[in-house]
């Protein structure tokens, strides 16, 4: 009996541990299973990345391709619409532009002078006009005699022959204070006072008549003195001041 009892625990026993073995081979088993399924799904999903990037790969060159024809074609439609300008549309530009060009230097070299030209005529009516004031100053028309703007002065009537005109002159221009106009008697706008008999001292300037050199002396615009002849008129010159 006892024998018989150990045997059944023995095999009891066995069995037991052959449920182990087989429970652990179970697990062992699914385990794998699982894994490789783990794996195959991996591979699966790396492959459909790898198929997208593919994928958008072959759509970039696709779309770098079409862009870089539409660029071939534009240049190919702007080649084939350029029309080169003929030889002779080019040479009568350049005749135009050359023509522009020397209008405008001539232009600028008329204007330059017209500018020296006024500015030469400016100057010269400047000076020409102090010389006719200076004239004007020094020797009048005896018309005018009696219309001159000081109420106090002296006309010098000289003929052209008189041997002291140098004299007159040189006295007349060391005056200061004393005013001495001058008027030519041989003068053409003068040849009507001009007479064989003098009339020197007169109300009306149309009755003055005088012969040779002659020395007027005038205040608030009448004759009041008349010295005739070169040696008096040359006298009295020298004492004025």
């Amino acid at each position: 009996m006892t024998k018989q009892t150990n045997n059944k625990g023995k095999k009891e026993v066995k069995k037991e541990d052959t449920r182990k073995v087989k429970s652990t081979t179970s697990k062992t088993a699914n385990s794998s299973k699982t894994s490789s399924k783990n794996k195959a799904q991996k591979s699966a999903q790396t492959k459909k990345v790898e198929s997208v990037k593919k994928e958008s790969k072959k759509e970039n060159k696709k779309s770098t391709v079409n862009k870089e024809k539409q660029n071939v074609r534009k240049m190919e439609n702007k080649v084939s619409t350029y029309e080169p300008i003929p030889d002779e549309d080019l040479n009568m530009s350049n005749v135009i532009k050359m023509s522009i060009i020397v209008a405008v230097v001539f232009l600028g070299f008329y204007a330059l002078t017209i500018g020296i030209q006024k500015w030469q005529k400016n100057k010269n009516n400047t000076s020409l006009s102090t010389e006719t004031n200076k004239i004007q100053y020094d020797e009048i028309l005896m018309s005018k005699i009696l219309k001159q703007n000081s109420d106090n002065y002296y006309v010098l009537v000289m003929d052209k022959n008189d041997e002291n005109k140098k004299a007159y002159t040189s006295y007349i221009n060391k005056l200061q204070e004393t005013k001495v106009y001058t008027a030519d008697l041989n003068s053409a706008f003068n040849r009507g006072f001009y007479a064989e008999e003098s009339n020197v001292v007169v109300e009306n300037i149309s009755d003055l008549k005088i012969k040779d050199s002659t020395l007027l002396h005038i205040e608030n615009h009448m004759i009041t003195e008349g010295i005739e002849g070169s040696s008096s008129v040359l006298e009295k010159i020298m004492t004025l001041n």
